[in-house]
């Protein structure tokens, strides 16, 4: 399996668990492996936004 991307949430790198992105021309390719966003990591992403930007 190809690496996994991981996503950045409040200057860290997370996930555990990928999917593979697929080319739509050419199915056979797998352009790359990418973590999924829990809804636990969704909130702490936008967490991390707002304390970022305060108003």
């Amino acid at each position: 399996m190809a690496e996994l991307h991981k996503n950045l949430i409040n200057g860290e790198w997370v996930g555990a668990d990928g999917m593979e992105n697929i080319n739509p021309p050419n199915t056979s390719e797998v352009v790359g492996v990418y973590a999924r966003a829990t809804v636990e990591d969704i909130k702490q992403a936008i967490a991390a936004a707002k304390a970022a930007f305060p108003a």
